[in-house]
């Protein structure tokens, strides 16, 4: 979830309230080996990478040791070459494959530990090392599988895991060259995002519109590394086109823009806020509220919030130093998630908590290896998207007079991640289509061009995702429609709603078996690109915002 504008402002005007709004900068996934979100590396880890190498710190055994990994690995290519051997080839190769979602799983959890705590430099250096095992036990199984498929007798079962991009690395570099350059790379993995912070965060001096146009520089050197060849949609396994959003965009503005307008002020309104969110606001755990009412959605989501709840499979930081967002990590090795949630005392809390709710509900069955996932961001927002605004059926019993404000203020933010996660999609197509000839201070004029025409007040300069993962910013429009969608049908027919969702969450986000059209196609949604149903949407969210405001 990003921060919206009327976050801003709840931000601003809480700030000095006893116990303040905390504001909450949150960021995405650097991996997508885990569906639901890693955060990004921030400035103040980067500059303590360099710190913490002064503490004697006692690490813990990796979770895959890599002398044993290669011993393993050598003694299978000792066998590939004999008759008659399919079902233990097979087997040999599973279990091989298997070391990734272990090592994975082991830096998960160390990051969540991490982030949790950033004062602690100990825990700095066991994700650092958590992360080395993984990246390295990654490359190492990429090689026996681009090795076998070549060289073995059994090309036939190593082929579902093989693909022919840098396929000649692994053939012409040896088992043990591999293994010294992941080491070495894992360390430099982030590079553009070390550039990104030293530019957006280190000089309090600087001139805004300086620093957005270094950062629209860094922007333009990133997209000439990439293939953007379909604008980067394959990267996140999308099956509609740059050319769909873009007509999407358009539309969206033209229907949902004058409702986010219409209820800006109101909102915003200091007064209102207070009362609303600090004054008159009775604070309620999250995780109880959960507990609560999961069960009445469905028993499949009660069943999960069980699991969530008994196996204490979420995190709530404590420490004051730690990151203040919400990310859930998909362990498929163990059939199980974990969510972090940080809390800050509002009523977004239960938003937060919701909403990875909807990410944890729908991967912790998941069984799909690490290495095999091709993961369906578009997807994985509509569930947990649509969890979040499905919640409000019960906002009048946990919220009483406050549920009015507080539902009209979660319309208010999903609205907003359809306009402005669309526009920040249409900026890119517009960047990508003139790659050749754009300079940095057309980049920075064209977004603002975009953005400023959809209300938006977040700066080139904080939009992240741009240079940790360009052409992400559109999911956030194109997985609110359908959430919208969902809280429509609700109003009218709670239980084929719900009936739906159930649906959807069932579906995988990493097996490949659906991308985003194809999936809201199996769910029996209507298709939010050709069926135009943001006018419908736009018709019913007018008229119930006008009941909530009443």
């Amino acid at each position: 979830m990003k921060r919206t504008k009327l976050i801003s402002t709840l931000c601003a005007v809480l700030q000095s309230t006893e116990g303040g709004y905390m504001n909450k900068k949150k960021t995405l996934a650097l991996f997508f080996a885990a569906v639901c979100m890693l955060p990004c590396l921030t400035a103040c880890e980067l500059l303590e990478e360099e710190s913490s190498a002064a503490e004697d710190v006692v690490l813990p055994e990796p979770a895959v040791n890599l002398k044993t990994y290669e011993e393993q690995i050598h003694a299978v290519m000792k066998q590939w070459n004999d008759d008659d051997r399919e079902e233990e080839m097979q087997q040999q190769i599973e279990e091989i494959i298997s070391m990734a979602d272990v090592s994975f799983s082991a830096y998960a959890r160390a990051e969540m530990d991490y982030y949790a705590d950033w004062s602690k430099d100990s825990l700095l250096k066991i994700k650092n090392q958590a992360y080395s095992n993984y990246y390295t036990v990654t490359e190492m199984a990429t090689w026996f599988l681009a090795n076998g498929y070549k060289k073995s007798n059994y090309s036939k079962l190593f082929a579902p895991y093989v693909s022919t991009e840098w396929m000649s690395y692994y053939l012409v570099n040896n088992l043990r060259r591999v293994i010294s350059n992941a080491q070495r790379e894992a360390k430099g993995e982030f590079d553009n995002l070390n550039d990104y912070y030293d530019i957006a965060y280190k000089s309090d001096e600087t001139e805004e519109t300086d620093i957005d146009l270094q950062c629209a520089e860094l922007y333009l050197d990133i997209l000439k590394d990439a293939d953007i060849s379909d604008y980067l949609y394959s990267r996140y396994n999308r099956d509609y086109t740059v050319q769909q959003a873009s007509d999407l965009f358009f539309e969206a503005k033209e229907q949902l823009l004058p409702l986010y307008t219409l209820y800006y002020d109101y909102l915003a309104d200091e007064d209102r806020i207070k009362n609303h969110a600090v004054t008159d606001f009775e604070y309620k755990d999250p995780y109880e509220l959960l507990e609560t009412y999961a069960p009445k959605m469905s028993s499949v989501i009660g069943e999960s919030a069980r699991k969530l709840i008994d196996e204490s499979l979420y995190v709530v930081p404590e420490a004051e130093d730690c990151y203040d967002g919400s990310y859930t990590i998909a362990l498929t090795n163990e059939q199980s998630a974990m969510m972090y949630t940080h809390l800050d005392g509002s009523f977004y809390d239960f938003v937060d908590v919701s909403h990875e709710f909807g990410h944890f509900h729908s991967d912790w069955r998941d069984t799909t290896p690490v290495y095999s996932q091709v993961n369906c961001i578009d997807l994985a927002e509509v569930q947990s998207q649509g969890m979040e605004i499905l919640f409000t059926q019960y906002y009048p019993e946990i919220f009483g007079d406050n549920a009015e404000y507080l539902e009209l203020t979660e319309l208010y933010n999903m609205i907003d991640s359809v306009v402005s996660g669309l526009a920040v999609g249409e900026f890119e197509y517009e960047v990508m289509q003139r790659l050749d000839s754009i300079t940095a201070e057309e980049v920075v004029e064209l977004y603002y061009d975009l953005t400023e025409g959809c209300a938006m007040e977040l700066p080139l300069n904080e939009v992240t995702h741009l240079f940790e993962q360009p052409g992400y910013y559109v999911s956030y429009g194109v997985s609110a429609l359908p959430a919208l969608y969902l809280y429509t049908m609700m109003l009218d027919d709670r239980d084929t709603a719900m009936q739906i969702y159930d649906q959807l969450s069932s579906l995988s986000t990493m097996n490949n078996q659906y991308q985003f059209c194809s999936a809201m196609e199996e769910c029996g949604l209507p298709d939010i690109f050709t069926d135009r149903i943001t006018d419908d949407i736009a018709e019913v969210l007018e008229k119930r915002m006008a009941e909530l405001k009443e």
